[in-house]
């Protein structure tokens, strides 16, 4: 269901923007209409890394003024945010915003009345928004309000992925995304009232934030046994299939695009212990919007293939870099594993926030420098090509 400007609903993040009651608001012909500042504060639930930035969007209902601001999060969640007001619509409320001395940020300052705020991760080398283009009126509805991945076409296109810069990926079908592996989306919402008159203190705004990200963990074991002195030294994994973008207020996730991004897993026993044992147990963990299917098990590249590289050392201290695929069509269509599902009116939402998959044993065989599983068993597969490379001077 849509709703316009001047009545929003919002459900799916748990807060209702409604109407305000206030007829304390000054209009646009005051000459000088009243502001007040803002000390906008930030709480996180959970032991997840935070956000840097959060952006800010402020909505007055009556006599309908928008504020669209970016600003930081500081480390205790205590301190007031600094940062920039990037927008207020209707134009005829906006005026140059005032440079705090000796820096380069704004007054965060609201005009007067009644206002329903939403806050959600911001920083613009991770996400994309449209909300400025909701702000200006080119989207009618603020149901439009959509995040959606900044993404990389290479792995040495930004900081965060030059750790794994001497990955090659196979599956060339999209770009990466950043934060995947230990950043996720995080929404808080708020109400507050600017006094008619000028408050002589900044008014305090806090917020709680929680994280909208599906957190997917993946499990599976390296087998072994024909070749347990062999060290695993370390796992990098490439999970495709990842949807562009989440609506924040109705919570339907985009699926017009899909991503890569790339994390090292957990080992256990970790390379220190693992002489003499016949596996090693692979977990890794991601906080995106969802995961997409491939269209049919057979596919190699797309959507819903997970691929890892294993780098390991044998007891004549040769290095070996061997390659794995394995396509999740099966675990992503059953029902109880699905990341996503399509509701009666063909939105797509996520199933779960928690999505937990555990995977077949990928058996290694370093005569032939190949991962492969049980022909016996009849679900999704690993497999990998001959020829790996059976010599590398390090790992990664």
């Amino acid at each position: 269901m849509n709703r316009k400007l001047t009545i929003v609903i919002v459900m799916a993040v748990g807060f209702v923007l409604s109407a305000c009651q206030s007829t304390d608001v000054e209009l646009c012909r005051d000459e000088h209409p009243h502001r007040s500042d803002v000390n906008f504060t930030f709480d996180f639930s959970g032991n997840l890394e935070k956000p840097d930035t959060m952006t800010v969007f402020a909505i007055r209902n009556l006599n309908l003024l928008r504020y669209y601001m970016l600003v930081d999060v500081k480390a205790d969640g205590k301190q007031p945010s600094t940062g920039n007001i990037l927008a207020v619509t209707p134009e005829k409320f906006h005026e140059p915003a005032e440079i705090i001395e000796g820096t380069t940020n704004h007054r965060l300052t609201l005009h007067t009345g009644d206002y329903d705020l939403l806050a959600f991760s911001g920083n613009p080398e991770y996400y994309e928004t449209n909300l400025e283009q909701v702000l200006r009126g080119t989207v009618d509805y603020v149901d439009s309000l959509r995040v959606f991945y900044h993404s990389y076409r290479n792995t040495n296109d930004h900081d965060s992925l030059k750790k794994f810069v001497k990955w090659e990926s196979e599956n060339t079908y999209s770009d990466f995304i950043i934060g995947g592996d230990k950043r996720p989306l995080y929404v808080a919402e708020n109400t507050l009232t600017i006094p008619k008159k000028d408050s002589p203190t900044p008014i305090p705004c806090h917020f709680s934030a929680h994280n909208i990200s599906q957190h997917i963990t993946i499990e599976f074991d390296i087998d072994k046994t024909n070749n347990s002195s062999a060290i695993v030294d370390s796992i990098v994994c490439e999970l495709s299939g990842i949807p562009c973008g989440i609506y924040l207020f109705s919570r339907i996730v985009d699926v017009s695009r899909t991503f890569k991004t790339l994390f090292k897993p957990r080992l256990d026993p970790k390379p220190a212990s693992q002489s003499g044992a016949n596996k090693v147990t692979v977990v890794g963990e991601v906080w995106v919007t969802g995961l997409m299917r491939s269209a049919a098990s057979s596919y190699t590249t797309g959507p819903g293939i997970l691929c890892f590289r294993a780098y390991i050392h044998t007891s004549s201290g040769k290095h070996h870099e061997i390659p794995a695929y394995i396509n999740l069509f099966n675990v992503l269509s059953d029902p109880t594993t699905s990341s996503l599902i399509r509701m009666e009116n063909g939105d797509i939402k996520q199933r779960s926030m928690e999505l937990y998959i555990k995977l077949t044993p990928a058996i290694l065989d370093l005569d032939k420098y190949q991962i492969t599983s049980d022909e016996a068993i009849g679900i999704d597969a690993w497999w990998s090509p001959l020829g790996a490379d059976t010599d590398i001077p390090v790992d990664i």
